[in-house]
């Protein structure tokens, strides 16, 4: 337990990124950051944040594992993912925002190797629940950077698109989420990666930003991330969606957390007349990743459980455990699996018929 403490606040005291352009030079060639071997197209490539963070953070959650003891042979069938606690404490941990980055990235290169071409995943844990005060873009844009850089790491060349203003005149708006994030991705560290010996930046080389549409398709992209597309009230994004999901032909794309339902508006804008075709397209993409938490709405407290679906995997159903007292520990326990997105009747059955772990 000393051990665990001291790891924690070591990993406390190092932020990410917190390495600076001087120092990242002087250390290309260091085996504590996360270097992969060559390829013709990428000779060598790093993140430009340590990898170290990630690794005491992995150690953890093995010696807190060792403490309830090996896992069953339905447990390991399963893929049982030990959700955080306390998740209504915000901010959360570096080292709790890590364990949701490394479980969405792990079923994004899982289905990126299985060649899925249109992919969607939903990760919406606190902090990236735009329903609630506590939202941080901060947050939401490192899962995107980790998500890249699994593919970057590997010499692949991914194009991150966040949606522009939509309408006309003064009609023209944007979502309150995706507000700045153009300029946010601009400023943020990528890494640097060595090309014929000289170091450069991730960005422009193998990280490139754009928006949504047939314009932003170009050769040499191996996959498409688009940052949260989502309709606003008189327009939709889903013209420009299917435009550039055509254009863009056999390359993967990935949408992240998108908010494709209908704002019916005047003029016709999302009504009834051709509401099929939308939800027929909207079914194009597959859903490699889900996570998000149970609660009894419109309330956000107490959380009840999580549904979480890996790549691959069924789709899982955990129950929040508790004393009322806050005398125990809680504890997230998988209750039901489902071949697939289980019903809200289904969820609230299950987690009223389990009264105990």
């Amino acid at each position: 337990q000393r051990s665990t403490r001291n790891m924690a606040s070591t990993m406390a005291a190092v932020p990410l990124g917190s390495v600076c352009a001087t120092q990242r030079r002087a250390h290309l060639t260091c085996t504590s950051w996360s270097l992969r071997p060559s390829s013709p197209k990428c000779p060598s490539i790093r993140t430009g944040y340590p990898r170290r963070g990630a690794e005491r953070a992995r150690t953890l959650r093995v010696l807190a594992a060792a403490d309830v003891g090996p896992a069953s042979p339905a447990e390991e069938e399963e893929d049982v993912f030990q959700i955080p606690v306390r998740l209504n404490n915000t901010p959360h941990p570096r080292e709790v925002r890590r364990q949701f980055y490394e479980d969405a990235t792990a079923s994004f290169v899982a289905a990126y190797r299985a060649s899925e071409k249109r992919m969607q995943m939903k990760v919406e844990f606190p902090e990236l629940n735009t329903e609630q005060d506590v939202y941080r873009i901060g947050t939401f844009l490192e899962m995107i950077r980790e998500f890249v850089s699994q593919l970057t790491m590997d010499g692949k060349t991914v194009k991150v698109c966040v949606q522009s203003g939509m309408g006309q005149g003064v009609f023209q708006g944007l979502p309150l989420q995706l507000s700045g994030v153009d300029r946010i991705l601009k400023m943020m560290d990528w890494g640097e990666c060595l090309v014929d010996g000289e170091p450069q930046d991730m960005l422009g080389t193998f990280v490139k930003l754009g928006s949504i549409g047939k314009d932003d398709i170009e050769e040499g992209v191996d996959c498409y991330v688009l940052v949260a597309p989502q309709n606003i009230v008189g327009y939709s994004i889903l013209p420009d969606l299917r435009a550039m999901e055509e254009a863009a032909g056999d390359t993967p794309m990935l949408l992240v957390n998108p908010k494709l339902g209908d704002i019916p508006s005047a003029n016709n804008v999302m009504s009834v007349r051709g509401r099929a075709g939308r939800e027929a397209y909207k079914s194009l993409f597959k859903t490699i990743y889900h996570f998000r938490l149970l609660y009894k709405k419109p309330f956000w407290f107490p959380i009840f459980g999580a549904i979480r679906y890996p790549y691959g995997k069924n789709w899982q159903l955990y129950k929040r455990f508790a004393s009322s007292d806050f005398s125990k520990q809680e504890e997230y326990a998988l209750i039901q699996s489902y071949p697939s997105e289980p019903s809200s009747t289904q969820i609230t059955e299950a987690i009223q018929k389990r009264k105990k772990i």
